[in-house]
């Protein structure tokens, strides 16, 4: 195995990173072990299947991490997935991407409640929730904003 293969072998820890929209959209990120490994194909835990000889390394430049890369099935499925081992430091920032995005969701949802409040459509206890609501998110926020920071370094 060269290099970039070495990674890959039965009870590796691995993480799939995944795009459903493609580049760019909101990604999510699942831990799984990789149980068998065939002529052509990497078996996960979880039951993907990834094909082996589509390893190679993350980036546009293509020297990240080493991976394997996974398209959709037909022309207009924009989706990939990317299988990474577990420590890769693209695991780590598509956590945060993940968290952050989840948390952009959450302020949004707390800036209709607000509205709403302002417009007196719901009562000053819903208010109040919210409130602790923002501050548990700023908090959230802070924290995926140092671990970019730590990511960055």
């Amino acid at each position: 195995m060269s290099g970039d293969e070495a990674w890959l072998h039965v009870g590796a820890e691995v993480a799939e990173v995944s795009s459903p929209g493609g580049i760019g959209a909101r990604r999510t990120v699942r831990t799984s072990t990789i149980t068998k490994i065939g002529k052509r194909d990497v078996v996960l835990a979880n039951g993907n299947r990834y094909n082996v000889t589509q390893v190679g390394r993350s980036g546009w430049d293509r020297t990240g991490s080493p991976c394997i890369r996974f398209r959709g099935g037909d022309t207009w499925d924009r989706s990939i997935r990317l299988l990474f081992p577990a420590d890769a430091p693209e695991v780590a920032e598509a956590r945060n991407a993940a968290t952050v995005a989840a948390a952009i969701g959450r302020a949004r949802g707390l800036c209709e409640v607000i509205d709403k409040g302002l417009r007196g459509v719901v009562d000053a206890a819903t208010l109040d929730a919210a409130v602790v609501t923002a501050e548990d998110l700023a908090s959230e926020m802070r924290k995926a904003a140092e671990l970019q920071r730590e990511i960055d370094r």
